[in-house]
């Protein structure tokens, strides 16, 4: 598929291997990561996309005739590098969703619908069919690149002190580090480029640790590219943690909050960040320890090349992501078969799908699920799911 983080398996273990001898190797032929910062050409794209939804489909024909199911699940993820590619570079001035410039964009939906419309119309009289899309696409007008300095420049996160000779005495010796700052930005993009991804990640990650004067830092960001995810130095939490849990925690959120709730994108004059989520306030789990602390949204009328605080003043910088769409928070389920009634629409979350299938099943949710169980006769084949 687009982005997998674990070696191809079956259970069966043999199961994978009669795939790949039947149809042979899926043939998108590039993967997320391993992709990397390039970008692969529009036409070639497309045609591999829509040559991969053929084959996934194919397969998952094969793998339903193979026996009887009480569930099968399929993951189609070609729309996923499609909206990050295929998005128009200019949405300027459109007037419709049916400019040219969406046509790459439409054809490999065209083509997936069209193969989930045979599937709908081989379905028995016995079998719901639900089609989930977790997110969406959009314009990739995100400000991440720039959360990292402002925070710097607002005093959370704190670089090597001093200047000239004083900050180098003061900065941990580091050869990756120093190799880095001697390389232009197109250089060090290059070189990037042609590193396998772990390499490239976890080099990336070091290089941006070893600016970091963790001793007097109270905030960090974390590498992203959507929401910007901001990690407080808790003291026994992080290794180097200053920041002590209780009062100071709270305080420390709502200042950075408050500040980054004030910075203003000087392309439209308007308030950057649409939101900044607390964690504690909105994810209250068991496991809350391992989200960012602060994710802060975007404000996406245009796309990002300064960051205007009434605190510290301008910064700038480009977006290195140069991919033309991004995720959106607009997600879909829609339904079809038995107990579905067709053509109702309603809201729901996506914590509600898995106690869903559950009772479709004749299972009864876990305690521990926040989600409710969807009534389709009663509400919907045809929802929207919003999430945070």
């Amino acid at each position: 598929t687009w982005a997998w983080y674990g070696t191809p398996a079956s259970q069966p273990a043999g199961v994978i291997l009669d795939l790949k001898k039947k149809f042979g190797p899926y043939p998108l032929g590039m993967e997320a990561k391993r992709l990397g910062l390039r970008i692969p050409e529009t036409e070639d794209l497309e045609r591999r996309l829509i040559e991969s939804i053929g084959y996934k489909f194919r397969t998952l024909d094969w793998l339903l005739a193979q026996g009887q199911w009480d569930l099968a699940t399929a993951g189609f993820g070609e729309p996923h590098p499609a909206g990050h590619y295929l998005w128009p570079a200019d949405t300027s001035a459109i007037s419709g969703a049916n400019e040219p410039r969406f046509a790459a964009l439409f054809n490999v939906y065209q083509a997936l619908d069209q193969r989930l419309g045979t599937l709908v119309a081989a379905l028995d009289g016995e079998t719901v069919l639900m089609i989930v899309s977790g997110d969406g696409v959009r314009a990739n007008r995100v400000a991440c690149h720039l959360l990292g300095p402002l925070l710097e420049k607002l005093g959370y996160t704190m670089g090597f002190g001093g200047a000239g000779d004083q900050a180098q005495s003061a900065r941990p010796k580091s050869l990756l580090g120093r190799a880095r700052r001697m390389m232009p930005s197109g250089t060090r993009r290059w070189v990037a480029d042609r590193l396998p991804w772990w390499l490239r990640d976890r080099l990336g990650s070091q290089a941006a640790a070893a600016e970091i004067d963790w001793s007097k830092t109270k905030a960090f960001t974390l590498p992203t590219d959507l929401e910007g995810c901001i990690r407080i130095n808790l003291r026994g939490r992080e290794p180097q943690g200053v920041v002590e849990p209780g009062a100071e925690y709270d305080n420390l959120c709502k200042s950075i909050a408050a500040d980054l709730r004030a910075v203003v994108n000087p392309a439209t004059g308007k308030r950057a960040v649409r939101e900044v989520w607390i964690r504690n306030q909105v994810f209250p789990g068991r496991r809350q320890e391992f989200l960012p602390d602060l994710v802060v949204s975007w404000e996406d009328g245009a796309p990002f090349e300064a960051l205007s605080s009434p605190r510290v003043g301008e910064i700038t910088g480009s977006n290195p992501d140069r991919r033309t769409g991004t995720h959106s928070p607009e997600a879909f389920l829609l339904a079809v078969g038995p107990g579905v009634t067709p053509g109702r629409q309603a809201t729901a979350r996506l914590v509600d799908i898995a106690p869903t299938v559950l009772s479709l099943l004749g299972l009864k949710p876990g305690k521990e699920m926040e989600g409710r169980s969807i009534d389709f006769e009663r509400v919907t084949a045809d929802l929207t799911a919003k999430t945070v």
